[in-house]
């Protein structure tokens, strides 16, 4: 019942964060428009990928839900890392365009009209801020809601850029602040989205979980009374936190299996928090009695 209260506390984080997006997206395309503004068109095209990330986001929290299946036994939990590994994708894609445009408006930096940019820049921001204040304490619950995070974070960081160089642009004259100050955003969400990237991909290849060490586990089945050692250890996750682990263990001829099954399942959901492992015990007949 709490992973399931958890789980709509999340949904709705979400939820709320893609209708202040998509409301935002209008005031911003509907902004560009009026007043002639590349560098707002621009963020409402930022946006209008973040109203899509968002929305993706809020399916794959949906479909993670799914009960277990004869075609998808483990349910549909990797939705959500599919589901960040395409907004890690994306953002990338943003900050290819973001440079690219930069680059160009570096050598001629266009003219706007730079009061109603700033008001429109100003509302952007304060409305970025609720929706990341929504999802701020939820991003590392799982890997789908840190990449909806930071994507609202770096609408953010471009609201804010819009900001300063609108305040550049109207009271010095310096039109260049808009592309300079996008690039700087640009890089700073390069950084977050291959992280979130390399995070996804990680686990998409089955890799041990970051919050779990496989020598430290290897050592503590060792330890277990009546086990010679381990072997065939895989460890893994379906999800952002579903972790799962098999092992083979060897004990002594005269050691209990039961005994030794039930020590090796409470030091791993006791101490590593694995609660779905599979620990196939095999008797050595030839070894002596170990640990006893």
């Amino acid at each position: 019942m709490q992973g399931h209260d958890e789980h709509q506390i999340h949904h709705t984080a979400l939820a709320r964060a893609f209708a202040i997006t998509a409301a935002l997206l209008v005031v911003e395309f509907t902004g560009g428009i009026l007043t002639n503004s590349l560098a707002l068109l621009s963020d409402a095209g930022h946006m209008l990928s973040d109203v899509l990330a968002l929305g993706l986001a809020l399916i794959a929290s949906k479909l993670s839900r799914a009960a277990p299946s004869a075609r998808h036994s483990y349910g549909l939990g990797r939705a959500k890392v599919l589901a960040a590994l395409l907004n890690g994708l994306g953002l990338c894609l943003i900050v290819g365009i973001i440079l690219w445009e930069a680059v160009g408006r570096i050598g001629h930096p266009p003219v706007v009209k730079a009061e109603a940019m700033l008001a429109v820049a100003i509302l952007g921001l304060v409305a970025n801020l609720v929706s990341a204040a929504f999802l701020f304490r939820h991003r590392h619950a799982d890997l789908n809601l840190r990449g909806a995070f930071l994507h609202v974070a770096s609408d953010s960081l471009g609201s804010l850029g819009a900001v300063v160089a609108g305040v550049a642009m109207l009271r010095w004259g310096f039109w260049i602040a808009d592309p300079l100050t996008s690039v700087a955003i640009a890089l700073l969400i390069l950084w977050g989205s291959i992280d979130l990237v390399r995070r996804a991909v990680h686990v998409l290849l089955e890799g041990t979980p970051d919050h779990v060490t496989a020598a430290e586990i290897r050592s503590d089945l060792d330890a277990v009374a009546g086990v010679i050692d381990c072997h065939d250890l895989h460890i893994w996750s379906v999800g952002p936190k579903e972790t799962m682990l098999t092992v083979h263990l060897r004990i002594g001829r005269d050691a209990d299996p039961e005994n030794v099954l039930r020590a090796a399942l409470g030091a791993l959901a006791g101490k590593h928090g694995i609660e779905h492992a599979t620990v196939q015990v095999e008797k050595d007949l030839n070894h002596p009695p170990t640990h006893e």
